[in-house]
């Protein structure tokens, strides 16, 4: 985890556009839900002396957006 720069999460979206082209919606939404609570509550202390982290949410240009503005600038 020291060797990266940024970690971005993008979360799913009720209004997620490519949310037709799965196989497996449920298995989906419960590693969405798994993945916010170990990101968004720490639960697994992942990012205690690591880099940042971003979540990103929006369309695609805004998420691009968010991400680019949120690069270390020496990175």
């Amino acid at each position: 985890m020291k060797a990266l720069d940024l970690v971005v999460f993008v979360p799913l979206l009720d209004d997620d556009d490519i949310a037709g082209n799965f196989e497996y919606p449920t298995l989906r939404q419960h590693v969405d839900a798994r993945l916010k609570s170990m990101l968004r509550d720490q639960e697994c202390s992942l990012f205690e002396e690591g880099p940042p982290l971003l979540e990103v949410f929006g369309q695609r240009k805004q998420r691009v957006e968010m991400v680019l503005a949120g690069l270390p600038v020496d990175a």
